[in-house]
């Protein structure tokens, strides 16, 4: 009975890849006309509604410092692309993959992004991951204790599919060229580990951004104490903190009166 349910539901998502093979194809074959938000002209066809900016940060770099590639992401209207990280479902549309050419840096670990959002696909009958509006996608490299001061380039290619509501279009490539400084001096502070921080802040929001902690790190040790003791402020007014607060000055209440 369970191989049966299987089988039908297998059989489901196929027919629903197949629909959206045929309104490809039809989609591709008719005469293009504007459509609201996908931004489509008369007569001209838009491959792709998503376009990708790659730069390095911090710029320039120094020998032995860990850096990354932030690829900052703009999609069109309704359209959207999907997460880096892979589907467990065989049928499942293919994820974003960001792939480098050999280089003078150091790949540190696969690509990872900014939160993407996660939903049921009506369609397909499946879970997927995809972004809509803005992404960035993110890429660590070390760069080598005996890399010489000078200009490189590093160049690579991201491989992605837009969708909207009805339609999905074919993957495209686009190449992605950063070119980048390295300069003579000391690993500087904030650079000797990884930066993992995804996602900005979001606008109005109290709480400083990676950039700010980046920023005070290579400020020093007093602007970064500065940043801890303001964050440490900060944490008393997050929910999880508010039962401790009774809690606290109970202790030490009764540790004031136990040393009378």
């Amino acid at each position: 009975m369970n191989s049966e349910v299987l089988w039908k539901q297998k059989r489901a998502q196929l027919l629903a890849l197949a629909i959206l093979l045929l309104a490809t194809l039809w989609f591709f074959g008719r005469p293009v006309v504007e459509q609201g938000s996908s931004s489509l002209q008369p007569g001209k066809l838009k491959r792709a509604y998503a376009t990708f900016t790659p730069q390095m940060t911090p710029s320039p770099l120094r020998a032995g410092e860990q850096v990354r590639v932030v690829i900052n992401g703009e999609i069109e209207g309704k359209w959207h692309v999907y997460s880096v990280i892979p589907s467990d479902d065989e049928f499942a549309i293919p994820p974003t993959k960001i792939s480098w050419e050999p280089s003078k840096l150091v790949v540190k670990g696969p690509a990872y992004e900014s939160s993407p959002i996660v939903e049921q696909d009506p369609v397909l009958n499946m879970v997927l991951a995809f972004h809509e509006e803005k992404v960035k996608f993110y890429q660590n490299f070390q760069v080598p204790q005996d890399l010489a001061p000078g200009t490189y380039q590093l160049r690579g290619e991201i491989r992605f599919q837009t969708c909207d509501d009805k339609i999905c279009l074919p993957p495209t490539e686009n190449t992605l060229e950063v070119p980048f400084v390295v300069e003579a001096g000391p690993v500087r502070p904030a650079y000797q580990y990884m930066n993992l921080a995804v996602d900005d802040t979001p606008q109005g929001s109290l709480l400083p951004s990676a950039d700010s902690m980046d920023s005070a790190l290579s400020q020093g040790l007093p602007a970064f104490i500065l940043l801890a003791m303001f964050m440490g402020v900060l944490s008393w007014f997050t929910p999880c903190v508010f039962p401790m607060i009774p809690i606290t000055v109970s202790y030490f209440s009764k540790q004031a009166e136990s040393s009378r």
